[in-house]
């Protein structure tokens, strides 16, 4: 996903609609190829794992893989889930990671109240899952 899939959904959405974006360069260089209209409140798989489960959003997708990559070395099998939307959120997929009943880590570089990760466990929550969230604040 790139801000031109991002800004093309917007421009064809019939709706206000709010764009997070980092400053700067992207983590990875522009590679030309055909603009995406993304679903608007869909994520989706990157990888699929069994060990663990990570949901990230935004700027935090690709050191999340790059993390899994590391994982996967030391004999883990880490699913990876990229948000892409936080309202509305993708609870079909959210639950579907969390009904596996494996470790799920939420990685955002949002606010911990009302951010995504709120939105994740509240969700599973609803549906009576158990979920269990711990926020860890790291911000640098």
């Amino acid at each position: 996903m790139s801000l031109r899939d991002l800004l093309a959904t917007a421009l064809r959405h019939d709706g206000p609609m709010a764009i997070r974006y980092p400053r700067g360069g992207g983590p990875i260089p522009y590679e030309p190829r055909e603009i995406e209209i993304l679903a608007i409140g869909k994520g989706e798989r990157l990888v699929e794992g069994d060990d663990l489960a990570i949901i990230a959003v935004g700027s935090t997708v690709h050191p999340v893989l790059d993390a899994a990559g590391l994982l996967r070395e030391d004999g883990l099998s880490v699913e990876v889930i990229d948000a892409r939307f936080i309202k509305p959120l993708d609870e079909q997929l959210i639950l579907s990671v969390f009904e596996k009943g494996r470790p799920v880590l939420i990685v955002e570089d949002n606010t911990i109240v009302g951010g995504f990760r709120f939105g994740g466990s509240g969700a599973c929550v609803e549906q009576r899952l158990p979920a269990r969230p711990r926020a860890q604040d790291r911000r640098a």
